[in-house]
């Protein structure tokens, strides 16, 4: 799947629509293409697919591409011929790059000739002055390449510093591992180290922790359990009771025509027979034979839901074959794998689809810390524990030194620059790297174009214990209290999840209607998006929105090949969408 072409090709139509023109102020210079020539000396030129028509002081050629420098002036452009490149030119010689260089005044190098090409191949405008200074960056950097270029000309765009540290931050962006990743190695090395006894190292290793453990939003909890613990008359209705029995017995875990109590005993005859205690205790800890013997059979069960956690997926499979070999031994976790999405396929009653759906639902829960109550304060909470506020709330701090209001201490971008200098020096450098990744994607966050607003933000997270990065790209106009309108705006999400691996979800927002698509390699999970749809569209309308479209485009059939290529290029294997990721 080409999930980076896909998730380039929809941001180009984001941002095509709120493309600011290009600039022409006094100083700039640019290589455009002569399209036609009016009198009194005026002439249509063409650069990046746009066209200006500027006052030229030279006699041109129609077809030649020529380099430019606005001059001072008012009302149209005032344009200077610096360099004719050639009648059919597209990209420059290193000898006319000297030329330019020696005409433009500024010092020959390397870098330099490489920010003259890449002005020309990308018909770009740059002010002069600046040249100087970004030819010096890269010397500094020692890199010209175009990944190197382009990172000086977005921090020219969006005034940034020119800065090696700056240039570090932003270069940090587009490598490999993610910072989730980084993370993870960080949190590792912190273990594995020689000096992991030393004070900074268990101050390094306890932010680590806490971050972690504060940024985990959600937990999951399998469908299994949570279908076991509706069997009692203390947890469910008589109907929700009779689905759940249905529905597990479709899945394999209750035998076909055995009721209720008839599954009930069986299954406390198992818990308390001598046989199986290495495997209750395991799952039990605090249970003995004789506590459980007491209890009638369906209180011994739910005794047993309540003590236990087991989560979705691959993480609860230990738990959960240890459960299974109490209640259907001749199944394992692995058997269950997309049973339930099987299962929603098939035709249910009213009840089993309401149960299904509640179990599907229950399986992701927004995990209970304070302040942590929904998605949005839960990416909220994130954003603030990492630190991306940490230069703004050191700011206020010294301004008001006496501000009752400043916590810094569990910002993990402050506790790593904190002990950065005292850590040994592989986890000195480890940390660097966080530091600058971190930095990065706060330079990167907020873009203005016209009226327009960019806020990209790069978020590790955990759902459950599957660790990913997510991140959001939102576009709107700013309300006059400074916050992004709500009404009217377009948000990406791009993620990377347990079973439906890569993926974007690009929902637009008109008059707080909302339309969402869904881009990903599988095939649509049709009967799975209809039951669970009705949950999406009643929790968006308590928020005082409607769902008016929802698809799934997959990225094969969306990228169009233009040519068909094979069964074995296109697959080594099949592979089947499993389980559920991420509950909206």
């Amino acid at each position: 799947m080409n999930i980076k072409a896909t998730s380039q090709h929809i941001t180009n139509q984001l941002s095509q629509t709120s493309r600011s023109p290009l600039t022409f102020l006094p100083g700039h210079i640019f290589q455009g293409k002569i399209t036609k020539l009016f009198p009194n000396h005026l002439a249509s030129l063409s650069i990046n697919g746009m066209h200006l028509t500027a006052r030229l002081e030279a006699s041109l050629t129609v077809g030649g591409r020529y380099w430019f420098e606005v001059q001072e002036g008012s009302g149209v452009p005032r344009l200077k011929v610096i360099e004719n490149s050639g009648k059919q030119s597209t990209e420059l010689t290193t000898g006319v790059n000297q030329q330019m260089i020696r005409k433009l005044g500024l010092p020959q190098s390397k870098a330099m000739e490489a920010l003259l090409l890449h002005l020309s191949t990308n018909q770009l405008t740059l002010p002069k002055a600046t040249l100087k200074d970004a030819a010096q960056l890269l010397t500094s950097l020692n890199r010209y390449d175009r990944e190197a270029i382009e990172v000086v000309q977005t921090m020219i765009q969006k005034k940034l510093p020119l800065t090696k540290d700056t240039a570090n931050a932003l270069l940090s962006l587009q490598k490999e591992p993610m910072l989730h990743q980084q993370l993870q190695q960080l949190m590792h090395a912190t273990e594995q180290s020689a000096q992991r006894l030393e004070p900074t190292v268990q101050q390094l290793q306890s932010a680590l922790k806490a971050f972690f453990n504060q940024s985990q939003w959600q937990e999951s909890r399998s469908p299994v359990q949570h279908l076991l613990s509706q069997l009692t008359p203390s947890s469910s209705t008589e109907g929700e009771r009779q689905a759940a029995t249905s529905l597990l017995v479709k899945m394999g875990v209750m035998n076909p025509n055995e009721d209720v109590q008839s599954f009930l005993a069986r299954v406390h005859q198992a818990a308390t027979a001598p046989e199986n205690q290495p495997v209750v205790k395991q799952l039990l800890p605090q249970a003995t034979v004789h506590s459980l013997t007491q209890l009638e059979p369906q209180v011994a069960l739910e005794r047993m839901m309540n003590a236990i956690a087991i989560p979705a997926g691959k993480d609860g499979s230990i738990q959960l074959n240890q459960l299974l070999q109490l209640v259907q031994p001749s199944l394992k976790a692995a058997d269950l794998e997309g049973v339930l999405l099987k299962i929603s396929s098939q035709p249910l009653t009213n009840d089993e689809r309401i149960q299904l759906e509640t179990t599907l639902n229950q399986s992701v829960q927004p995990k209970q810390i304070e302040g942590m109550r929904s998605p949005l304060s839960s990416l909220q909470q994130i954003i603030s524990l990492l630190g991306y506020d940490h230069e703004n709330e050191m700011f206020k701090h010294l301004q008001n030194p006496n501000r009752s209001d400043f916590i810094h201490t569990d910002r993990l971008k402050g506790i790593l620059m904190q002990l950065q200098n005292e850590l040994p020096e592989g986890l000195k450098e480890k940390v660097g790297e966080v530091v600058q990744r971190i930095t990065g994607s706060q330079l990167m966050a907020v873009e203005q174009q016209g009226p327009l607003h960019q806020v990209l933000l790069q978020l590790p997270l955990a759902l459950g214990s599957f660790q990913t990065d997510l991140t959001v790209q939102w576009e709107g106009r700013r309300q006059s209290n400074g916050q992004l309108d709500p009404n009217h705006c377009r948000i990406l999400f791009y993620l990377e999840l347990e079973n439906l691996n890569e993926m974007i979800v690009d929902m637009q927002i008109q008059n707080r209607v909302i339309s969402i698509n869904v881009f990903n390699e599988y095939d649509k999970p049709t009967s799975l998006i209809s039951l669970l749809l009705p949950s999406l569209k009643a929790t968006l309308e308590q928020k005082d929105y409607k769902l008016n479209v929802f698809g799934w485009k997959k990225i094969t059939d969306y990228e169009q090949p233009s040519h068909k290529p094979s069964n074995e290029q296109v697959y080594n294997k099949r592979v089947d969408y499993r389980g559920v990721d991420i509950r909206i």
